[in-house]
């Protein structure tokens, strides 16, 4: 069980060079400390995962859309998934690039336009295994004629279709996203992929670079792909085994980095002691506990969950000038929630007609 706390492979990248090249995290160069998110910022403050050797650590909130840390680990895992699916020999063959000139961050407009380019692709019989993956990311807004505003473009890596065909992808993709959005054909791009395993990984780290995040207000979905998009398996199977190749890759990093006298010596070693980690690491049990240690029932811990994600956690001023705590004000609204809630079973139990007059043979 993984804590808050910044990866090991970040905290290896912020230590490289100031002008190293493309890492995991981070995009061409490194950014000063402060510009990168080391630590969870949507963490829920009121609980602690305990193990039952006696390790105490803070959960992640994994609010990818509040917190860049827990979005940069989301794309990473996104990238895991798409890679080994396409190392396993059914890689995408066509890359589709979706843009509008519509400056938004609400993605509900586009999803008729996305679902009917969906259907065009597969119906008359031409492509119907085709099949998708789509990453949303954001223009910069730092181009002359952008005007300093974001736009969404969506990236989907289509599989079921060859990559020869990737114009008349284009031709047909266009005519049909235009019709339903703001968009102009010429800016709509389709281009085949050839290497698809080594591109796959590219591209998905590079759709989701720090700089083309969806900019605040945001709520939507960056990363979603069709049912039957990863070869054997489902979503749920293809993220559980992205989240195991990587809690594995993290464990090779540690051996890696032991400096005591029971450092591995050779590479099968490194494997073999970072097997052994993971597997006892599968084996350990987790209890959710306040930070005090002492263990948080499922209602209250889903009660204190929805405090956290409801509030910053910061003071605000009031009209008065007094600092309110934000989950104060959360916890007053879900008593007043439950106290209205009760209110009207109370005005229903005076209306409620008596079983033994309901059943009654008796007239009136």
């Amino acid at each position: 069980m993984a804590s808050c706390n910044g990866s090991a492979q970040l905290g290896a990248g912020e230590a490289g060079a100031a002008g190293a090249g493309l890492d995991l995290h981070e995009e061409l160069s490194h950014p000063p400390a402060a510009a990168i998110a080391l630590a969870c910022t949507c963490r829920p403050e009121h609980l602690r995962l305990r193990s039952e050797h006696g390790e105490l650590v803070q959960p992640r909130g994994r609010c990818v859309n509040r917190c860049d840390y827990c979005a940069r680990l989301a794309a990473v895992e996104n990238c895991e998934m798409l890679a080994l699916d396409a190392m396993e020999g059914d890689a995408a063959t066509v890359l589709l690039v979706l843009t509008t000139r519509t400056v938004t961050v609400e993605m509900a407009q586009f999803s008729r336009g996305l679902e009917l380019v969906k259907r065009a692709l597969r119906r008359k019989g031409r492509w119907p295994a085709a099949e998708y993956a789509c990453l949303v990311e954001f223009t910069t807004g730092y181009g002359e004629r952008s005007g300093g505003q974001r736009r969404p473009h969506w990236n989907l890596m289509l599989k079921g279709i060859p990559a020869e065909d990737a114009a008349d992808v284009q031709t047909i993709a266009a005519r049909v996203w235009c019709k339903h959005v703001d968009a102009a054909p010429a800016a709509q791009h389709a281009t085949p992929i050839y290497a698809g395993e080594g591109l796959t990984r590219y591209l998905a780290l590079h759709f989701q670079k720090a700089s083309q995040e969806p900019p605040a207000g945001f709520s939507g979905q960056r990363f979603n792909c069709s049912r039957g998009y990863f070869t054997g398996c489902t979503r749920a199977a293809a993220r559980a085994r992205a989240h195991e190749s990587l809690a594995l890759k993290r464990e090779v990093w540690r051996q890696e980095q032991r400096t005591d006298a029971g450092r591995p010596e050779t590479a099968h070693d490194v494997e073999l002691l970072a097997q052994l980690a993971y597997r006892a690491a599968l084996r350990t049990h987790w209890v959710l506990v306040h930070p005090n240690g002492a263990p948080a029932s499922a209602d209250k811990a889903r009660r204190l969950l929805a405090l956290d994600r409801d509030a910053a956690g910061e003071l605000a001023p009031a009209a008065d000038g007094r600092m309110i705590d934000p989950r104060a004000q959360a916890l007053d609204r879900q008593t007043a929630r439950r106290r209205r809630r009760c209110d009207e079973h109370a005005r229903l139990a005076e209306w409620r007609i008596p079983w033994e007059v309901l059943f009654s043979d008796a007239p009136g």
